[in-house]
């Protein structure tokens, strides 16, 4: 998974001390109970798994368009719809889990 060092609070936990002050590596990596980066944490797991969720809508809608387009020009066109939404799934890999 992507480091998330770039845009994470500095010094966000300050009072669970099992920690030490130490900044997750990861969007999904585990924290200690009690940890100041918990609410932050979940914030950007809901964020991401938004983004998954609606991809995956996207996918589900031009499998349903592919099964019932009419002619191979309007399929073909679908295909290529689809590989680029595909492709935004697996962009979005590096970043936590894409299957929810």
């Amino acid at each position: 998974m992507e480091n998330c060092d770039f845009e994470l609070p500095k010094r966000l936990c300050l009072n669970c001390g099992k920690c030490n002050g130490d900044k997750p590596k990861a969007l999904f990596s585990e924290i200690p109970d009690g940890c100041g980066y918990y609410g932050w944490l979940f914030y950007k797991q809901e964020e991401h798994k938004q983004k998954v969720r609606k991809i995956d809508e996207e996918l589900i809608l031009i499998n349903v368009k592919i099964k019932n387009a009419k002619g191979n020009a309007k399929k073909q066109k679908y295909e290529k719809a689809r590989e680029k939404i595909l492709k935004k799934l697996e962009e979005l890999k590096p970043f936590g889990p894409i299957n929810f």
